[in-house]
């Protein structure tokens, strides 16, 4: 994770000093990573720049990148022709909507369990009691979406929703049951997302961020899942930053210099006669 700012202390030198009371905290570790978000979350004209620029000069920076659909536009457009054809059968199969019952956020973390040891031999980042704690604390700002085969009624894959912002939400765990097989199962996770990419519009959302597509902290793009992510429709690739910093460096006040440094070495380095100059460069 990384620092969430209030807006009103979204200025250089509140975040210069934001920082350094991390940077003090955590300086009996050895390196410190912080991750800052994909600028769909941040509020108004505020963006990562000022954090980079604070911290950039001591500091190991990459690049993730995600892909988020655009809910200003259609979600067909851009899609081939076989997609679409999957999509509906898919939809015309299975029922997807959102749930808040107990029961199926069991059943959800279960199939996202299996999914995650399949596939990495790794568990959920979060337990079933922590994603059920969430859940509870989330409320109305987080929609578990499953779809379940009309036929048998088993759930055949879930989406965790979550929203994050006004303008854009985000999805958290997307998983498959792998042991379903036939008709409209090939898209059913597609269609899945696309369900979630409807309700997270009808929220009032413009974006929905489907995650990094890419690994190792950004060494290696995953063009796999870029292909499938970008396949849902319009979409933008959008800048995510994963910073490294080695705690042994100075704090942020000692390693940028301030305006006033800078005017000192002006009247030092400068044969200026009117100070009105270096009043005007001050301000």
């Amino acid at each position: 994770g990384g620092p969430v700012v209030s807006s009103k202390y979204y200025t250089l030198d509140s975040l210069k000093h934001i920082l350094n009371c991390i940077l003090t905290y955590y300086k009996g570790k050895k390196m410190i990573y912080m991750r800052l978000p994909e600028r769909l979350f941040y509020q108004g004209l505020a963006s990562a720049d000022p954090i980079l620029y604070l911290l950039g000069r001591d500091s190991v920076i990459k690049n993730e990148l995600s892909v988020a659909l655009d809910l200003s536009q259609p979600c067909e457009q851009g899609m081939n022709k076989r997609r679409k054809k999957y999509l509906r059968q898919s939809e015309s199969l299975f029922t997807i909507d959102a749930t808040s019952i107990e029961a199926d956020y069991e059943l959800f973390h279960k199939m996202l369990g299996l999914n995650l040891d399949l596939k990495f031999g790794r568990k959920p980042t979060h337990t079933l009691e922590e994603l059920l704690s969430l859940r509870n604390k989330f409320g109305d700002k987080q929609n578990l979406i499953l779809a379940r085969s009309k036929n048998s009624n088993e759930v055949a894959a879930g989406v965790w929703l979550l929203k994050l912002t006004e303008n854009c939400w985000h999805t958290f765990y997307i998983c498959k049951n792998y042991d379903i097989k036939g008709p409209g199962v090939e898209s059913v996770v597609p269609a899945t997302l696309l369900k979630a990419g409807r309700i997270a519009k009808a929220g009032g959302a413009k974006y929905l961020n489907f995650g990094i597509c890419t690994e190792e902290r950004g060494d290696f793009a995953n063009f796999g899942l870029f292909s499938f992510k970008e396949g849902l429709g319009p979409t933008l690739t959008v800048n995510r930053y994963f910073i490294e910093r080695n705690l042994s460096n100075t704090l942020i006040s000692n390693s940028i210099n301030c305006i006033d440094d800078l005017s000192t070495k002006l009247k030092l380095s400068c044969d200026v006669e009117d100070n009105n100059v270096v009043d005007e460069l001050q301000s």
